[in-house]
């Protein structure tokens, strides 16, 4: 008997290592990255599953968006309450950190905002409009050919 391919998996996989990292992926779902490489092939090769991969990788940044906003309003919150009271190096020393963290959130925010609203078209997607290769190269990075099954 022939297994079923798990599309559900698969998409979900793709997505989550493409913002999280392969990684992140592999072990969540527990799949090696030789598989998670020939699952991103089979996307870019199945419309439906590339619009899939596209659409998960959109509701996970949206729900990310979420939390950093929470993040961030706590971290400018800590980062008044830190300023009115700072009194000798070691508080300026939090101060510069804090605000640091709060910059790169709000810059990673940022970006998330304009990935969510590009327009993809609902025809299209990553895995359509890149060449072959490419996005699997770029996710493997000095990683190449680690594991295999």
């Amino acid at each position: 008997m022939v297994a079923k391919f798990p599309y559900e998996k698969a998409i979900l996989a793709i997505a989550e290592a493409d913002l999280y990292g392969d990684s992140h992926a592999c072990e969540k779902y527990g799949i090696s990255r030789q598989t998670l490489w020939r699952w991103r092939d089979r996307a870019r090769n199945e419309p439906t599953m590339s619009q899939g991969v596209t659409k998960k990788k959109k509701l996970l940044l949206h729900d990310w968006q979420g939390d950093a906003a929470k993040t961030l309003k706590t971290g400018l919150s800590e980062l008044n309450r830190r300023f009115q009271g700072a009194r000798d190096k070691d508080d300026a020393m939090v101060i510069t950190a804090i605000a640091g963290a709060v910059k790169v959130i709000g810059d990673i925010k940022l970006e998330a905002s304009i990935i969510l609203t590009q327009d993809d078209g609902d025809s299209e997607s990553l895995y359509q409009q890149t060449e072959e290769g490419e996005v699997a190269a770029e996710s493997r990075g000095e990683e190449e050919g680690e594991d295999s099954e």
